[in-house]
């Protein structure tokens, strides 16, 4: 869930009644000028500024006549030159990375199991270099296009989006039939919140490992599954992995809309798929097998004016539901997380600072380590990833250089929102 406090050109495509909530509604809203800006003029605008630094820099170190300074520079544009080179021909992958990774799906180890933090920094620039590369391409694609958000709200709090999907369609092109002609772009549609969830993934697999191995599955349970629309996003993403999918959610008229948010002609046989009408509490109540699940993910909203009291104040929030906020559940949970690398990823979605400290400290007190991930942008999620392990920060150097080599094979298929800088910067261990 996120905020969306601006819409407009919007569409009511459907809309009903439920038991759990006043009504469902289902809108499309067109967004082609905001997501191109969003994505890309701001790109083009850091450009400018950089290019009109950079030549002032090169303007006064002529005038210094600082000829070793002037050789280095010449020696880092070549170097950019050649990398630009690379991209463009598309070999980068084979051609630009000189340690730690043999081949696409291949770990080197050279006598040490991650590069040194010199090479950690390059690996890093490659990556990044590759990121803005898969912008440039997705321009030229978006451009021809009519980009739409799908969005599920509850008619008593409109302005909080429950689902959102990005779908695209040629430009002057007419929808006759509900998904006809539509390409649903699930890696974009992703909020910054969604992203963070996709992240986590990597404290808990080594990419490398469970590349295309039918022998190391992913087990993911999704509390507050709603449309589906994170596991479609877990699905592109990590398309070649094998992955078991238990999705909770109590509302059977948010199933019906499921058709609205789904491209039901994709198949792979890598990923089951089991969607389940339950109250996510009672589901993880009853559910008996121990240490099944790798990674639990915790996305329900709660009922308007929903709050817990703490010290005598009531603190409201969002996300996530307060009926998690006790210790039964949260101890059913750690039983059917795995012990040596099982995690709860939570979505807290509150304004309220007190509220914020109150679910932190309360995580802190069944979990070994809490880690938070601020959003950026406009947004103001928090993903926490609580695990019962010790993430120390050699661990969280690993969790970035599992990161950087996925995107690194697949920065095609990447998220377009996403700053990868910002992104290593805002984690923290609490």
């Amino acid at each position: 869930m996120v905020l969306n406090e601006d819409v407009k050109d919007c569409k009511i495509i459907s809309c009903e009644k439920s038991k759990h909530c006043t009504s469902i509604i289902i809108r499309d809203v067109l967004i082609t000028d905001e997501f191109m800006s969003d994505h890309f003029h701001d790109d083009q605008n850091k450009i400018e500024k950089s290019k009109k630094k950079k030549k002032n820099k090169n303007k006064t170190n002529k005038n210094n006549n600082n000829n070793n300074d002037n050789n280095n520079k010449s020696k880092h544009k070549e170097i950019n030159s050649i990398h630009e080179k690379h991209i463009e021909d598309n070999t980068l992958r084979n051609n630009l990375l000189n340690n730690g990774i043999c081949d696409d799906h291949v770990l080197c180890n050279n006598d040490v199991d991650y590069p040194n933090e010199r090479n950690f920094f390059e690996y890093k620039k490659m990556v990044m270099t590759l990121l803005k590369q898969n912008k440039k391409d997705k321009k030229i694609y978006f451009e021809k296009k009519d980009i739409y958000k799908r969005q599920m709200i509850f008619s008593y709090d409109p302005l909080t989006v429950q689902s959102e999907l990005i779908y695209t369609i040629k430009k002057n092109q007419e929808i006759k039939n509900d998904n006809e002609n539509i390409t649903f772009e699930y890696i974009q549609s992703a909020s910054q919140y969604h992203i963070m969830f996709c992240c986590s993934i990597f404290f808990v697999i080594n990419p490398n490992l469970f590349f295309n191995n039918k022998n190391f599955k992913i087990n993911i349970c999704i509390l507050g599954g709603g449309t589906n629309v994170l596991s479609n996003i877990i699905k592109t993403i990590f398309h070649d992995y094998y992955i078991h999918f238990d999705i909770i959610e109590i509302d059977e008229t948010v199933k019906k809309f499921y058709s609205l948010f789904t491209d039901e002609t994709y198949n792979n046989e890598r990923h089951i798929m089991n969607y389940i009408i339950n109250d996510s509490y009672d589901y993880i109540t009853k559910f008996t097998q121990n240490q099944f699940y790798n990674i639990i993910f915790l996305d329900i909203n709660n009922s308007q004016n929903s709050y817990i009291t703490a010290d005598g104040y009531k603190l409201y929030m969002t996300c996530p539901h307060v009926k998690f906020l006790n210790n039964h559940i949260i101890n059913n949970i750690k039983n059917i997380l795995k012990k040596d690398n099982g995690i709860l990823v939570v979505n807290l979605l509150t304004r309220d600072k007190h509220a914020k400290t109150y679910v932190y400290n309360f995580f802190k007190t069944f979990f070994v380590t809490l880690i938070s991930i601020s959003s950026i942008n406009k947004e103001i999620n928090e993903v926490l990833i609580c695990s019962d392990n010790i993430i120390t920060p050699e661990k969280n150097t690993t969790f970035q250089y599992n990161l950087l080599y996925m995107i690194k094979n697949y920065y095609d298929k990447w998220f377009l929102n996403f700053d990868l800088e910002q992104f290593i910067n805002n984690i923290k261990i609490m």
